[in-house]
């Protein structure tokens, strides 16, 4: 028997999964409307179209396609059950406009219904997005208070206390602070902002997987490549110099500030009466 929240897990991670579907069927959509127009039969256009779709999208659709192909099974029926199985309100309702375009034949209403579905699913990521820049702005001031703020308030209320208010305070416990306690917050505070991004985006954002041997200039250029799009992300959302850059400037000056007090205190140990 599982545990409760191993539960949780597994209940999470297919939201996210659903979410990211969600995301691949709105450019299966556009395509799917282009072929219709150009075909009068709709499993021609289906087929035509699937070879645009994207991801588990695409995988869930070429296993209706087979079963249709190879086992007599309906599209109508194969499509059902891609609604029922991932139980997501949008991938029903693609499931379910498919399905009256497959029974009911193709008309100019079905494509229009299929294109202003398509624009319903790009305003509803619109939404999502703007949703998303919101929480980001609080983001970067968390993970800047906690990177760089905290740990520097911190580190002089200990210097001055250590000096004047006869704190019990060694150099261990100082260690401990600097690199266990403050770089755990930090991972927190990331960990947050990473649950936070709608799962379409780290479709978006995630490296693609090479069978090539990793070596130092692909983790370079996978590295150039990931940063450009978090800015491209992050400029999109009002930061104008991008997110990379951002968090760039607050370690640095986190680092900075840590330095300049830790300097202060072992001064200040070294000139104090034993």
């Amino acid at each position: 028997m599982k545990h409760p929240s191993w539960n949780v897990l597994e209940n999470w991670r297919k939201k996210r999964a659903g979410e990211r579907m969600e995301s691949e069927c709105e450019p299966f959509l556009s395509f799917l409307s282009v072929e219709l127009a150009m075909q009068s039969h709709f499993d021609r256009g289906f087929h035509a179209a699937l070879t645009h779709a994207t991801g588990t999208w695409r995988e869930e659709l070429e296993h209706v396609w087979r079963a249709y192909v190879e086992k007599g099974q309906s599209l109508e029926k194969g499509l059902a059950l891609i609604g029922t199985k991932w139980g997501r309100r949008g991938i029903s309702r693609v499931t379910g406009m498919l399905i009256h375009l497959s029974t009911a034949g193709v008309s100019e209403a079905g494509i229009a219904g299929i294109q202003q579905l398509s624009k319903d699913m790009r305003h509803q990521h619109g939404i999502a997005l703007k949703e998303y820049g919101n929480k980001l702005a609080v983001f970067s001031l968390m993970f800047i208070a906690v990177s760089a703020l905290i740990p520097a308030f911190l580190l002089g209320f200990l210097t001055v206390g250590s000096r004047f208010l006869e704190l019990d305070v060694d150099a261990t416990q100082i260690y401990i602070l600097a690199c266990v306690i403050f770089p755990a917050l930090d991972i927190l505070v990331l960990s947050w902002g990473w649950i936070q991004t709608p799962a379409w985006m780290h479709a978006y954002v995630q490296p693609e997987k090479k069978s090539n041997p990793v070596s130092i200039q692909s983790i370079f250029n996978q590295w150039k490549k990931t940063k450009e799009r978090i800015a491209f992300i992050c400029i999109k959302n009002g930061i104008k110099n991008g997110f990379s850059q951002l968090v760039f400037s607050s370690t640095i000056e986190g680092v900075a500030l840590f330095l300049i007090g830790w300097s202060a205190y072992l001064y200040l140990q070294s000139t104090s009466p034993i």
